[in-house]
């Protein structure tokens, strides 16, 4: 979450510099106002319609913020003890495995953010952390000056199984 926050320059560095969760997730949605909606960005050949390339931001979602949090009792001696093949660790190892499930969508994206209007110079601004060279090669030479392609954005409720 941080690094979403610090990828924006609208955002105060004391907004930036928080490390309570539910607090940056307040920071997150103030800057972004979009929930835990998934952004998509697909850049189209003109001539061919052909994808070049789809970028997501993923969120870190309400649910997986309540994860965490709740996450930091695990981290503590339990009161009494608890033998090896008690249920509970059973439930413990589900709850972790659906934690690992949702961290696993949120770290899918390539953008930093979704795209964001600057209300100064009238663009849009959109940061993305690119996964490889290549990645980025792709994309500066699908956006240079000049060249016409069509641009989507859309907003999705999960991210697709298999991305772009």
């Amino acid at each position: 979450m941080r690094k979403y926050l610090d990828a924006q320059r609208h955002i105060s560095k004391k907004k930036k510099k928080g490390w309570q969760i539910a607090k940056l997730g307040k920071n997150i949605e103030a800057a972004f106002r979009l929930g835990d909606k998934i952004a998509e960005i697909s850049i189209r050949d003109k001539e061919t319609s052909n994808v070049i390339a789809v970028l997501y931001y993923t969120p870190v979602t309400k649910k997986l913020r309540k994860m965490a949090e709740k996450l930091g009792n695990y981290l503590h001696a339990q009161k009494k003890y608890i033998a090896p093949d008690d249920e509970g660790w059973n439930r413990m190892r589900t709850y972790l495995e659906s934690v690992y499930a949702e961290l696993e969508k949120a770290n899918k994206g390539t953008l930093l953010g979704p795209p964001l209007l600057n209300k100064r110079t009238g663009q849009v601004e959109v940061k993305v952390e690119f996964s490889s060279d290549e990645e980025k090669m792709l994309l500066t030479n699908a956006l240079k000056p000049g060249l016409q392609n069509i641009l989507g954005v859309g907003y999705l409720d999960d991210i697709p199984d298999k991305l772009h």
